[in-house]
C-alpha cells in the first residue's frame, strides 16, 4: 500500500476514535520561550524610542490532515489596552519568511485570524503541519506600569486548544539594562536554530529577579525603529 494511503487512513481513524483534532497551540511574548514575562517600556517622546511594539505569536502545530486548513485563532488583550494590531503576518518558522495577513475585529480586544497549516516532510512523508501567526502592537505611551496577561484559543475542538503569555509594562528609567539586537540581521546571517535559541535565552535573562539572575531589562529590535 502506498505511505500516502495509509497516511489518509490513520487520520480517518483518528476522527472515529477521538471528538478532538490533534491540532495545538502555543503563544509566545516576541521570541521568548512560552511561560517567560517579557518587559516593555512605554515610548518616550523626548527620547530615543518614541513608540513601543511588542509582537504576539500565537504558533499552531497539528499532526492530521483534517486540521490544517482554516484554522481560526482568536487573540485576546484585556480591555483592548493596545488597539488594534498594526500589523498581523504568517510563517513557517522563527526565521522564516513572512506573509501579511488580514484579521476580524470581534470588538472587546479580541481579533481573529484564520490560517492554512504548511506540511513538514521527510523523504516524501508528512510529518505534521505548522503555522505562525504574528501580531504587532503598538503599545501606547500613557500605558500605566502593569503586567498584562494576553490570550489566544483555537475556535474548533482540538487537544491543546489555548496559550497564554504576559507582558511587564514598565515606566522609563525603570530598567537596569537594554539589550539591542538586529533581528533580521542575525536569521539572514547565522543558522536560524542557533539564533532562536539566542533570542529565547536573551529574553529569559531580561525578565530579571527572582526569575533569573541578570538585571531586570528590555529588548529592543533596530529594525522595527527604521
Amino acid at each position: 500500500m502506498h505511505l500516502d494511503a495509509i497516511e489518509v487512513y490513520f487520520d480517518d481513524l483518528k476522527l472515529i476514535t477521538s471528538p478532538l483534532l490533534p491540532l495545538h497551540l502555543s503563544l509566545n511574548i516576541e521570541d521568548a520561550l512560552e511561560g517567560i514575562t517579557v518587559n516593555k517600556v512605554v515610548g518616550d517622546l523626548d527620547g530615543p524610542t518614541k513608540y513601543t511594539r511588542v509582537e504576539i505569536v500565537t504558533k499552531l502545530i497539528s499532526y492530521s490532515a483534517s486540521a490544517k486548513d482554516d484554522i481560526p485563532v482568536v487573540l485576546t488583550i484585556p480591555d483592548d489596552l493596545f488597539g488594534p494590531p498594526i500589523g498581523t503576518w504568517v510563517r513557517n518558522t522563527s526565521g522564516g519568511a513572512r506573509t501579511s495577513v488580514s484579521y476580524e475585529s470581534l470588538g472587546g480586544g479580541q481579533y481573529r485570524g484564520t490560517t492554512d497549516l504548511s506540511p513538514v516532510t521527510l523523504m516524501g512523508m508528512t510529518l505534521f503541519y505548522r503555522k505562525q501567526i504574528v501580531w504587532r502592537f503598538l503599545i501606547p505611551n500613557d500605558t500605566l506600569p502593569q503586567n498584562v496577561t494576553v490570550s489566544a484559543v483555537v475556535q474548533m475542538p482540538c487537544v491543546d486548544p489555548s496559550g497564554t503569555g504576559t507582558i511587564r509594562i514598565l515606566a522609563p528609567g525603570s530598567v537596569h539594562s537594554l539589550i539591542i539586537a538586529n533581528r533580521k540581521l542575525l536569521y539572514d546571517k547565522f543558522a536560524p536554530g542557533e539564533v532562536t535559541s539566542l533570542l529565547q535565552r536573551l529574553f529569559t535573562e531580561a525578565q530579571g529577579p527572582p526569575a533569573s539572575h541578570s538585571p531586570r531589562g528590555v529588548i529592543y529590535y533596530v529594525e522595527r525603529y527604521h
